[in-house]
């Protein structure tokens, strides 16, 4: 890949986070969304359960590879546990049910 094709991807990939934090409930907050170990976010969860990008915050977090902090209601862990699950189901030869 080019260099001028990664500084794109890059560039693509920040606008696309920096306009899912304009519209997150968590902008301006004042909560850690990165709990020290052994705590597990609830309070910053259940905020994330309630925003309107919830679900993109998250999908973006997991194609980001994103292992630590809160995002999408998810913690890094919870966020490993789906990844594993995506690259280790392969559907069977003509299943359209995915």
């Amino acid at each position: 890949m080019a260099s001028s094709e990664i500084d794109r991807s890059v560039i693509t990939k920040l606008r696309r986070w920096a306009n899912v934090y304009e519209h997150a409930y968590c902008k301006g907050t004042t909560l850690d969304f990165f709990p020290p170990k052994g705590q597990n976010g609830t309070t910053q969860k259940a905020l994330c359960h309630t925003c309107p990008v919830e679900n993109e915050c998250g999908e973006m977090a997991l194609e980001d590879h994103l292992m630590t902090g809160i995002y999408g209601g998810m913690t890094g862990k919870e966020r490993r546990r789906i990844l594993r699950k995506r690259h280790q189901y392969v559907a069977p030869i003509g299943d359209d049910n995915d």
